[in-house]
């Protein structure tokens, strides 16, 4: 069964990110406060874990790294939520560092269905369910507690087995 989630009703009048929870300083960033961290371009390899790929994708906005930075995190793990909270990832500190937070896709403003206005990529070597569309509310906490899709699928931790090696690509 292919399960597909919902556009939320997104908020009007603009975007915001709280950071909170065991964080050294707690804020709530705009889109572009957020943006204004420094953005760079990304190319990573997207792979459901429903049985489809799509290599390649050029990501274009904020690196988890940088957040993190600003957010002062020392915690353990980070969850990442979506907008009315059903959706959540969570990852170990270092994980989230290596993950990204997206505003286009491929050249152009990532369309809602695709998780924008902002999207969270996961680190390379998990499955897309790691990601989370509609980001708003990144967490720190010292307990790594398991999302929706993580409790749904069966596997909260996300590594694409070794011996999927269709998935990983020769460049």
């Amino acid at each position: 069964m292919h399960l597909e989630a919902a556009v939320p009703d997104l908020p009007v009048g603009g975007w915001t990110v709280t950071i909170d929870g065991c964080v050294g300083i707690p804020q709530v960033f705009s889109l572009e406060t957020l943006l204004a961290l420094g953005t760079v371009d990304l190319t990573r390899d997207f792979h459901c874990v429903w049985g489809w790929s799509r290599p390649d994708c050029v990501w274009s906005g904020v690196s988890g790294a940088a957040v993190a930075d600003a957010a002062g995190m020392t915690e353990d793990f980070v969850v990442v939520s979506a907008t009315g909270g059903v959706y959540a990832s969570a990852l170990t500190l270092a994980e989230f560092r290596v993950g990204f937070f997206a505003t286009y896709l491929d050249g152009s403003p990532l369309p809602a269905d695709n998780g924008g206005p902002l999207r969270f990529v996961q680190p390379p070597g998990k499955w897309a369910y790691k990601g989370i569309k509609w980001v708003a509310r990144v967490t720190g906490t010292p307990v790594f507690t398991p999302g929706f899709w993580e409790n749904a699928v069966g596997n909260p931790i996300g590594d694409i087995p070794s011996d999927r090696e269709d998935l990983f690509y020769e460049c």
